[in-house]
């Protein structure tokens, strides 16, 4: 992993990014100690829409609103107090 001073980083910040984003980790110092790493982002897995309705309809399957209906409860969230 790379240190690179917080001065520097600013002037190359693209350049970092750029190599981050390839995998490194950089981290950044000011006046020699450690501030902060550059990371790359974890990878976020889109998932399939039919899939993901599937399992909430799958899930709402035999569960009940206790007490109010939905249609109360819409009501309810349009009065002001």
């Amino acid at each position: 992993m790379e240190s690179v001073d917080v001065l520097d980083a600013e002037k190359r910040l693209e350049e970092l990014v750029d190599r981050v984003e390839k995998g490194e980790s950089v981290t950044i110092t000011r006046e020699g100690v450690a501030v902060a790493d550059l990371v790359p982002a974890p990878v976020v897995q889109s998932r399939d829409r039919a899939e993901v309705i599937q399992e909430l309809l799958e899930f709402g399957q035999g569960r009940r609103l206790e007490g109010s209906s939905i249609r109360e409860m819409i009501d309810d969230g349009r009065r002001s107090d």
